[in-house]
């Protein structure tokens, strides 16, 4: 379903919480979504170091294996939120605190956290809205929300429309667009700094390979916009008939960078 308004992407079925762990926890997910060389972890780390002061308090939502936590030394006060119980002890053996539960349901004490980062999380919350105002009432005054999630907006995912790979997962259920991200952030009490378009992870073909992959993927969206279609390719050339469309960064940039104070 999409937002009239706004361009939200939204699914009228949300899975159980218990399906949800099951999708995240499974063994496939280390591929689906690996956490090292990611661009954003650099920027974040950027706007960290000019916003929060040494010492300060960093909050990471749906923190995974602690990767981006772990990337920032021991400058930080590290505080992981993570729903995925294999997670825990991993977090806790890299000396990180951990809130375990869902961000819906999750205590959260007003005004304790210098930055929130929320990498891919924002596309699993079945109410973003309510989840990003718990998020907006936990950060201190003059505290940063960091988050990174697909763009619907972006051009590869408005022409693949349903093949898009990021509409296949059983886990999502929001896409966002520039406009759509920007209006729930306003209505949650955050005001959106800037908001860049990105890729997840650094190109791995040179430029001319670059052009002529997204050229081909183009030609092939136009012919047969279908998720069967790229299921197919990726069974082809990746890794069997249960995975899903291959992850279109590659082409184009398809992820939306987020940087957000409290209002």
């Amino acid at each position: 379903m999409r937002c009239s308004t706004c361009g939200l992407l939204h699914f009228s079925h949300i899975p159980s919480q218990d399906a949800v762990k099951s999708l995240l926890d499974g063994p496939s997910s280390a591929v689906r979504w690996p956490t090292g060389n990611r661009l954003s972890y650099a920027f974040a780390r950027e706007i960290i170091r000019q916003n929060v002061p040494l010492g300060g308090q960093v909050l990471d939502v749906g923190a995974h294996n602690g990767a981006f936590l772990a990337s920032l030394g021991d400058e930080y006060r590290k505080v992981a939120l993570e729903p995925i119980e294999s997670s825990h002890a991993a977090l806790r053996i890299q000396g990180i605190d951990v809130l375990e539960g869902f961000l819906e349901e999750v205590p959260l004490q007003a005004s304790t956290f210098d930055c929130i980062t929320a990498f891919d999380v924002l596309e699993h919350l079945a109410h973003p809205g309510m989840c990003l105002r718990r998020l907006a009432i936990a950060l201190r005054p003059g505290g940063v929300l960091i988050a990174e999630t697909g763009d619907a907006g972006s051009r590869i995912a408005r022409l693949l429309g349903p093949a898009w790979y990021y509409l296949t997962y059983l886990e999502h259920f929001q896409a966002f667009s520039h406009e759509s991200l920007e209006a729930v952030l306003t209505r949650s009490g955050l005001r959106a700094v800037r908001m860049d378009r990105v890729s997840r992870f650094p190109a791995q073909s040179g430029p001319m390979l670059r052009v002529a992959t997204r050229a081909i993927a183009y030609s092939v969206a136009v012919w047969a916009r279908s998720p069967s279609l790229w299921r197919h390719i990726c069974e082809t050339v990746q890794r069997g008939s249960d995975a899903a469309p291959p992850d279109t960064g590659c082409i184009e940039d398809d992820h939306l960078l987020v940087v957000a104070a409290r209002r």
